[in-house]
């Protein structure tokens, strides 16, 4: 016969190894489920604004055009065009706090511009976004590379 002791023993360490996976099986849904969740989702405005961002430093006007929200024909020449005439030989961009609004957002965003010549100069602008269908977009107009800048305008 088994002792009172060596009985309940037997009979509770099962009971702690179920319990132990039950518990750890639902951590291991939650976080698929939270990684998923994470994963799947549409970037956000703040994203996009960032990648354009980093995009237009490395003058990639095909990224670029890829984040804009029905981009013009137009729309690698003007901005090419906007850094040649101004001879720049290096450019950053710094995006500010992105407000959003429904279906709409907005980052200042300060442009230091390295000209031909050493000098740097400041441009600041507003990166405007829009949202259809749950995509985040650039509502690009010539006025974000500088707000004066209006359609066949220069700088």
């Amino acid at each position: 016969m088994m002792a009172p002791a060596a009985g309940l023993r037997h009979r509770v360490r099962p009971l702690l190894f179920r319990t132990g996976a039950a518990l750890m099986g639902t951590a291991a849904i939650a976080l698929t489920g939270a990684l998923l969740t994470g994963c799947s989702g549409a970037p956000s405005a703040r994203d996009v604004a960032s990648n354009y961002l980093t995009d237009w430093a490395n003058r990639d006007w095909p990224a670029m055009r890829a984040l804009v929200a029905r981009p013009p024909a137009s729309f690698t020449a003007v901005n090419a065009a906007a850094l040649s005439d101004l001879g720049v030989t290096r450019a950053s961009y710094a995006g500010g706090p992105v407000t959003q609004n429904g279906n709409s957002a907005r980052e200042p965003v300060t442009q230091q511009l390295r000209l031909a010549g050493a000098r740097t100069i400041t441009v600041r602008s507003v990166l405007r976004l829009t949202s259809a269908s749950g995509r985040w977009r650039v509502a690009w107009t010539p006025a974000t590379i500088a707000s004066p800048l209006t359609t066949g305008g220069h700088l």
